[in-house]
């Protein structure tokens, strides 16, 4: 008599999806993932991603939202380090943006490739993780605006000039671009910080 193969239910199956996908993700890139590889090394049905995620597309705005979370709170993390040192609150910010990326190369491109034009709830939390992140970088132009240290004008402009210049930066390091970059370690970190150290050199106010 055959008997009926008993479906395995995962606990948070999405959250699974999305750690077993940032895994695969890091090691093999965006090509190697489907919904139906994460299914098999998770053990669920070849269905059961289906539920959380409409297709692959959905799955990489996520991780890519997942991203932009963890760039958000390191950069706020190292800012909180100088609370009355603007300009030492942007140095330090971009920094960890700049050690973040280099942390997951494969994430970083996904997180400012181009992305489905299909609106989708995954689209939507990556449009407002990708602000939130970016957020933290306008609110130290706005506190250094207001203890006198950066210039006047509009906060979103100055801050996307900077985040240009860190993205910049480590898309750079990431490809491999730059000529006599240390290693890692102690010279690596401060490289970094020479190089972020020029972040504020135009947004300085200007002595009258």
């Amino acid at each position: 008599m055959a008997t009926k193969r008993k479906a395995y239910h995962h606990g948070d199956l999405a959250a699974e999806l999305l750690r077993v996908g940032g895994e695969l993700l890091a090691a093999e890139g965006p090509e190697a993932l489907s919904l139906r590889e994460l299914a098999r090394r998770i053990g669920v049905s070849h269905q059961a991603p289906y539920r959380h995620f409409f297709d692959k597309d959905a799955l990489l705005a996520s991780l890519a939202a997942e991203g932009f979370m963890d760039l958000g709170r390191v950069v706020a993390k190292a800012a909180a380090r100088h609370p009355n040192d603007s300009v030492g609150q942007l140095v330090a910010a971009g920094v960890a943006y700049v050690e973040q990326g280099l942390k997951q190369p494969e994430r970083y491109r996904l997180m400012f490739g181009r992305q489905s034009s299909s609106p989708t709830p995954n689209s939507q939390q990556l449009e407002e993780e990708s602000h939130a992140a970016f957020g933290h970088l306008v609110a130290i132009i706005e506190r250094g605006q207001a203890n006198g240290v950066f210039k006047s004008g509009d906060p979103q402009e100055l801050a996307a000039a900077a985040w240009c210049q860190v993205h910049g930066l480590t898309s750079l390091l990431i490809d491999e671009r730059l000529d006599e970059v240390p290693a890692g370690g102690k010279a690596r970190r401060q490289f970094l910080a020479q190089m972020c150290g020029h972040l504020p050199d135009g947004l300085r106010r200007r002595a009258t």
